[in-house]
């Protein structure tokens, strides 16, 4: 050891552990862990964003695909101005929208969309328990 090892060894003896306030590594740790907690909060809404929108994605398709292979809808005539916020709608009915078949796969659905929503709402329920 030359001297300033000697030195330096002296001046780190002199530090004392107790110049760190009380109850200061508790605070660290619990700031810590605070934002441990909200990284992965903020993780988990992104991916849970992610798959919603895959799974409208992927719902709008099957809705496409549906119209066009078994309800050939035709929509041709449909006309909205925006800056007006005229609809206007030529030689449309309802009727051909609402047949036996459409109706039931409106009613899965809405069926699908209600259990999405209870689902969310009891899961975050369950989370605020905890």
């Amino acid at each position: 050891m030359d001297e300033y090892d000697i030195k330096i060894k002296s001046l780190l003896d002199k530090i004392s552990n107790e110049s760190v306030p009380y109850g200061f590594e508790e605070k660290v740790m619990r700031k810590i862990s605070m934002e441990t907690v909200k990284r992965r909060e903020r993780k988990e809404n992104v991916t849970q964003i992610m798959i919603a929108t895959f799974f409208v994605i992927l719902f709008v398709a099957i809705m496409i695909y549906l119209n066009l292979n078994f309800f050939k809808l035709d929509f041709s005539n449909y006309r909205i101005n925006i800056p007006e916020f005229d609809f206007k709608i030529k030689h449309f009915s309802l009727m051909p929208l609402f047949n036996s078949a459409s109706v039931k796969w409106v009613l899965i659905g809405a069926n699908i969309a209600l259990l999405l929503i209870i689902e969310r709402i009891v899961s975050w329920r369950l989370d605020k328990r905890h």
